[in-house]
């Protein structure tokens, strides 16, 4: 019952996942290259095989398929099953032989997927040579399965990991089962006859890695300001379930080689279930030692006081750990034997959970692999704090095939034609609405919960789906614990004012003291108040006990946070609790629309069928119309919660006019005046997200109506004589691509996007690719060019995956010898990737490149200045705080021997930016070279600022740059205007509006003499 949401691998439901037999798959690779050699060698044609050579020796097979590849080991006298040549591709793509290139054009094929292109690095043309080179005794295949053998041996792998006498492996396990969360299907099959086999209702969950793009090479207007600490992340590559804890969590597959893995998912995406999952494979597979902690828990407590107070006390039962045991669990860390799984960041009480998490995983506690989960908003908010994690994010169910899986599988053993009803009504065109909302796993398993219940029909809102929930769950709970309309009112109030208060609280929202509830519920122990009855009837729920309680105190919680939310959303009245502005003296007031934590509650209480219309009109128009006095700093997010509010308030009357507005934000508009389109970064970005989560059928009619202008004739020619790099192209294929999105069979985006297709040039999209791909597939590699591919990161993970230790001075001879090596030749690149490996994030590469960069700034040659370029784009990558190379960058930027050389400067700053996050030193001189300056080199500093800002430092800058938001500084240097607005921009959502508000008027108390 406690995986409700383990969703499996493969088509077939028995399938636990695909192993590969690396006996058998070398017999079968080599008659699939035998056959794949012969067809390339003859010249063939065939419709489902299409390979030659490109760049000399490389053999590309730019399309087949596995039953096509099958039909041609036949033609050459050999007989392969399509099974037999996936197991072949398989060993040859994880041995390194050769490399999947499905992954390059459509982001949706590369698991389990039909079509198969990839690429192989042969030493000649000759058949025979290559296959001799690669099968011979000891040859390619035979060092590679090799070197894959002694990498995999480098997985830390505990059998029996016992130190102390402890069983670390057994009491690891323990702690695992007895620190489960409550899920899902605990309430939703609290009664008997509700509970059916839940391995029948598995459906595939994809996790996708979102990488950040490659940024756009287009010249920037001032307005756009700066782009550097924009964080924005592009799909990179989908995984199914089985397919992830293989090769990310097994393999270390990926840049963080799965040391560093975030995942992010909306509130019921199933990230705690899923995190639960991979804690327990881990133990099942001997892969280290999983510690599980549920971050609402630390209370203030670093991770490392946490593990050694809390943890480590309970794991082994005992009232006092022994300093002996205390440093045999560390060692567990310093062997790289234990696996941090941490379950949910935005449930901690700071206000910058993930900037918190990162300061905290130092020390020994830094070995740790580490698996953490948070919500989308959440992550996207402090998105720069964990830069090094690699990122993942849980996908919805696609809708129809997912959802009707599910649906069909829930009702299998019960009732299926009640399943077959559920999923007719569901797909009558008039219920689009419900149909986007339960792609979300969760408020799927409690549409098929009501409706197995009940006959009532399909609710429109979130807020609808959670009310038929609350009411059925009452009748459900009739037999064993009946209650009355009456003590279901009250209690239904009495959660909705927990809720309240749970959320606005500073510590943790999601875990409630027994004092704190019973404020509000009274006496557990009184048989009939309203605190027994919820813990009778499953609402609450008791999860622990307080760690900073002397007297042990219960701990409790909702059975969901979700559920806390809508009881919070019920509890809400007036919308003046959401927003009640005091404009001269905002700490008066209530700014809860700018806090992430009741984002959800805001919606729900907007989706409630019994909050009047009238009420919702006035709070949308408070938020369109919210006049901030801060230059509509945060007057853009409260039109953001707007857009987002209308898709649960379908009705309302300026629901047209915010879509409308979204949609221009998110692609730009035509300006008559200038002859030219104007973007809005970098609000695009944000926009593109927003319009996904607001009413999704009014984004359509307005994506149509401007594709339509982008299809004008003349307003395409002005375009493309003002703008180079075919700019009219990328923003037709970008409305085109996002309207398919949203209406997967829409005629004119296809015809447009085949135009583009059959009009591409090597420009835009080379045509050696898309005249090999199917149209789905050609419409990927569009998207990859117009949204800014992320190929050249990907490259970058693969040429870094193997560990590497160097001593100081190899790191020294590799640097020095760049200078003696010709740009062609390849070695270069080589040597370049190998440093990258070497120095990234490892603080032991920092004196041999203070070394490098002192020498040459005493050599006047253009060799050493080129060494001196190359060791600054290293320092980079090191990791941020090091005071002596902060102090050797400061001085190189204020070094006037430089003065004509911007590049070095630049390339200074660049580096000094990325290793002084939340660096005070680091602040007050780049803000010294705002008041002095304003340009170092083409790289502004406030652009700068924006990047390393963290906790207090955002009141700081604030303090600073306000001053600079004038009229007449506008007109005097618009880009330095609108790179400090942007980063102010940044800090407003970073911080609360009060505290904003404060430090923007600052200076007018310093003007008067406070």
């Amino acid at each position: 019952m406690e995986n409700f949401f383990l969703f499996d691998d493969g088509t077939h439901m028995e399938r636990k996942g695909r192993h590969l037999s690396y006996d058998a798959g070398r017999t079968q690779a080599k008659i699939l290259l035998r056959a794949l050699l012969s067809f390339v060698e003859e010249s063939e044609e065939s419709k489902d095989c299409k390979a030659d050579w490109q760049a000399g020796t490389e053999l590309w097979v730019t399309h087949s398929t596995l039953e096509g590849l099958a039909e041609l080991t036949k033609s050459y006298n050999s007989s392969l099953e399509p099974e037999a040549i996936r197991n072949a591709l398989n060993c040859l793509i994880s041995l390194k032989i050769i490399k999947d290139k499905r992954g390059q054009t459509n982001a949706k094929t590369r698991t389990n997927s039909k079509v198969w292109l990839f690429a192989l690095k042969f030493p000649s043309i000759d058949k025979e040579k290559n296959l001799n080179w690669l099968f011979k005794q000891d040859g390619e295949w035979d060092k590679c399965r090799e070197a894959q053998k002694n990498n995999s041996a480098k997985v830390p792998k505990t059998p029996k990991e016992k130190s102390q006498g402890v069983d670390w492996q057994e009491i690891c396990g323990a702690m695992l089962e007895k620190h489960k969360r409550l899920t899902t299907n605990e309430l939703l099959f609290a009664d008997d006859e509700m509970k059916f086999e839940l391995e029948a209702i598995h459906v595939p969950l994809a996790l996708v890695e979102r990488n950040k793009p490659k940024k756009c090479s287009e010249d920037i207007s001032a307005e756009q300001g700066s782009r550097l600490y924009e964080p924005s992340y592009e799909e990179k590559q989908r995984f199914e379930h089985q397919a992830f804890l293989e090769q990310i969590i097994r393999d270390g597959v990926g840049k963080t080689q799965g040391h560093r893995i975030a995942l992010i998912g909306e509130p019921g995406a199933g990230k705690t279930t899923q995190l639960q999952t991979i804690a327990f494979w881990i133990l099942n597979n001997n892969l280290g030692l999983p510690i599980w902690i549920s971050l609402a828990d630390l209370q203030g407590k670093s991770v490392e006081n946490y593990l050694l107070q809390d943890w480590l006390k309970n794991a082994l039962e005992v009232v006092r750990v022994k300093e002996e045991q205390e440093n045999a669990f560390a060692d567990l860390f310093k062997n790289n034997r234990v696996w941090l799984l941490l379950d949910a960041a935005d449930e901690m009480s700071s206000l910058q959970p993930l900037t918190e998490i990162s300061q905290q995983l130092t020390g020994w506690v830094k070995n740790a692999r580490v698996v953490l989960t948070c919500r989308v908003n959440v992550w996207e908010a402090n998105a720069g704090a964990l830069e090094k994690f690699e990122t993942y994010r849980l996908l919805n169910f696609e809708y129809p095939q997912q959802v009707q899986e599910f649906i069909r599988r829930w009702f299998h053993n019960k009732d299926a034609d009640k399943g077959e009803r559920l999923s007719q009504e569901l797909d009558k065109a008039e219920r689009q609405r419900i149909q986007d909302l339960v792609k979300n796993p969760l408020r799927l398993a409690l549409l098929c919960s009501t409706w197995q219940g009940s006959d009532k029909g399909l609710p429109e809102t979130k807020a609808g789906l959670y009310q038929q929930f609350v009411e059925e769950f009452y009748k459900w709970k009739e037999k064993r614990f009946p209650t009355t309309e009456q003590q279901q009112e009250e209690l239904n109030a009495a959660l909705g004012r927990l809720a309240k208060r749970a959320i606005d609280q500073e510590t943790s929202r999601f875990r409630l003291r027994h004092k704190f509830v019973r404020e509000e519920l009274g006496d557990p122990k009184q048989q009939d108040s309203l605190f027994w009855l919820a813990l009778k009837l499953g609402w609450l729920n008791e999860v622990g006990l307080a760690a900073e309680s002397a007297t042990k105190e219960k701990v409790y919680a909702f059975y969901h946070p979700t559920f806390e939310e809508y009881f919070a959303a019920l509890a809400v009245d007036d919308w003046h609790e959401f927003l009640n502005h005091v404009p001269d003296n905002p700490a008066l007031g209530v700014y809860r629309i700018f806090a992430p934590q009741w984002k959800e509650v805001i919606l729900l209480w907007l989706g409630r069928e019994d909050m009047g219309r009238e009420k919702k009109e006035e709070f949308i128009q408070a938020l369109v119309e919210f006049d901030d006095g801060l230059c509509k700093l945060y007057w853009f997010q409260a039109y953001f919660l707007a857009a987002n509010g209308i898709a649960e308030f379908r009705d309302c009357s300026r629901a047209d006019e915010i879509v409308a507005q979204i949609v221009q934000w998110a692609f730009g508009c035509f300006d008559s005046t200038k002859q030219g389109w104007q973007s809005f970064f970098p609000l695009d970005k944000k926009a593109r997200t927003i319009i996904r989560d607001t009413d999704r059928s009014k984004v359509v009619i307005e994506l149509i109506k401007l594709l339509h202008l982008c299809q004008d004739k003349e307003i395409r020619r002005q375009l493309a004589d003002k703008n180079r790099n075919k700019f009219d192209e990328i923003i037709l294929g970008r409305v085109a691509l996002t309207l398919l999105d949203f209406s997967p069979d829409n005629f004119e985006a296809c015809k447009v996007l085949k135009e583009l297709i059959n009009n591409s040039d090597d420009y835009f999209v080379p045509p050696f690719w898309l005249n090999k791909l199917q149209f789905n597939e050609q419409i990927e590699a569009i998207r990859q060019h117009v949204f800014w591919d992320s190929r050249p990161i990907e490259i970058l993970s693969e040429a870094l995956e193997e560990e590497n230790h160097s001593s100081r001075e190899e790191i020294i001879d590799l640097i020095y010898s760049l200078k003696n090596i010709e740009d062609s030749n390849p070695q270069k690149v080589e040597t370049m990737l190998r440093l990258e490996k070497i120095v990234t994030g490892n603080p032991e590469a920092i004196p041999p490149i203070i070394e490098v960069i002192k020498q040459s700034l005493r050599s006047n040659e253009d060799s050493d200045r080129y060494l001196l370029f190359k060791a600054l784009e290293y320092v980079r990558r090191i990791g941020s705080g090091n005071p002596e190379l902060i102090s050797i960058l400061i001085l190189i930027i204020n070094n006037h021997a430089y003065h004509e050389n911007y590049a070095i400067k630049e390339h200074a700053i660049s580096a000094l930016t990325a290793i002084g996050i939340g660096n005070e030193n680091v602040f007050k001189f780049i803000i010294n070279l705002i008041d002095n300056d304003g340009l170092v080199g083409f790289v502004s500093p406030v652009a700068c600022l924006g990047i390393i800002l963290r906790d207090n430092l955002f009141s700081l800058a604030v303090a600073k740059l306000s001053c600079y938001l004038l009229d007449s500084v506008c007109q005097n240097n618009r880009a330095f205007y609108f790179d400090c607005y942007w980063t102010l921009y940044h800090c407003a959502e970073n911080m609360t509006y009060p505290a904003f508000y404060q430090a923007w008027h600052q200076q007018d108390k310093v003007k008067d003499g406070e």
